[in-house]
């Protein structure tokens, strides 16, 4: 489970620049960057942990289409509340995302 938490923080904030962070709240297509950026963090991880390339992409998919899934009920929600405090919806956000 702490590898995939690793898969998580590296697809999320290590492999996402601020562009991307930016204009995923504006543009479809960076949203999708970012999403695909997201699935090869987990990915790799799976890789590591399985040693197989093609065990585990169902796994993937559905983490990365569930965690693109949030982030536009964020922007959503952060373009309906301009006060809503970012760390809240962070907070909000992260245990999500391991589920």
């Amino acid at each position: 489970m702490d590898l995939i938490m690793l898969g998580h923080l590296l697809g999320d904030f290590y492999f996402q620049t601020d562009k991307i962070c930016t204009r995923k709240k504006k543009s479809a297509f960076f949203m999708f960057l970012h999403c695909i950026f997201y699935m090869a963090g987990i990915y790799a991880v799976l890789i590591v942990l399985t040693g197989n390339p093609f065990q585990g992409l169902e796994i993937v998919l559905i983490i990365g289409l569930t965690h693109v899934l949030i982030d536009m009920l964020k922007v959503k929600a952060d373009l309906k509340k301009k006060n809503t405090s970012i760390l809240f919806l962070y907070w909000i956000r992260q245990p999500i995302s391991f589920y």
